[in-house]
């Protein structure tokens, strides 16, 4: 049986958005104390991204757990999570997190999802539930799946979305998909 490795791998993408790449990336490195590969995939952006992101990864030994590649087109979100998986893989790790160059992250909360995820054998998704500045939430999982009616708006989908205050009284909860 395989040993699960204990190095998380961290997926950032993004499109013209380095000075959030740089917060986020940071906001990593000091609250993730832990082993880890930092993988920013530059989705062909447009105003020099990637060579601005290159240049400040590498001007210091703080950021030696950053790499930063650049896919060769833009194939959009899922294209993009993808190539850094792919990278991470050449490192064996077992275990990702994909996240949005806006994401700032806090104390701890790389840890409850890395812990969460490990301690469910049949779990191969592990989300946090996303709350804006005000704590408030961006986006509600479903609960189950929509029919292309539902999906459409055509049709009520309110009974297929968790609430938040279901959400808050269950911690963790099956759910049919998640953002993103």
């Amino acid at each position: 049986e395989k040993m699960i490795s204990d190095i998380i791998g961290i997926v950032i993408l993004n499109y013209n958005t380095y000075q959030d790449v740089i917060s986020c990336v940071d906001s990593i490195i000091n609250t993730y104390k832990k082993d880890k590969k930092i993988i920013v995939v530059d989705n062909c952006s447009t105003n020099n991204s990637y060579e601005i992101l290159c240049a400040h990864f590498n001007k210091s030994r703080y950021y030696e757990e950053v790499i930063c590649v650049k896919s060769e087109y833009n194939g959009g979100f899922a294209y993009g999570n993808n190539y850094g998986i792919e990278v991470l893989r050449k490192y064996n790790i077992d275990y990702a997190v994909l996240t949005n160059s806006d994401v700032i992250f806090k104390e701890n909360s790389i840890e409850i999802l890395f812990s969460g995820i490990k301690n469910r054998d049949n779990t191969v998704i592990y989300a946090p539930l996303i709350l804006d500045v005000q704590g408030n939430p961006l986006t509600l999982p479903w609960k189950k799946s929509q029919s292309l009616v539902q999906y459409l708006g055509l049709k009520s989908a309110g009974n297929l979305i968790y609430k938040f205050d279901e959400l808050k009284k269950k911690n963790p909860t099956e759910v049919y998909m998640v953002s993103g």
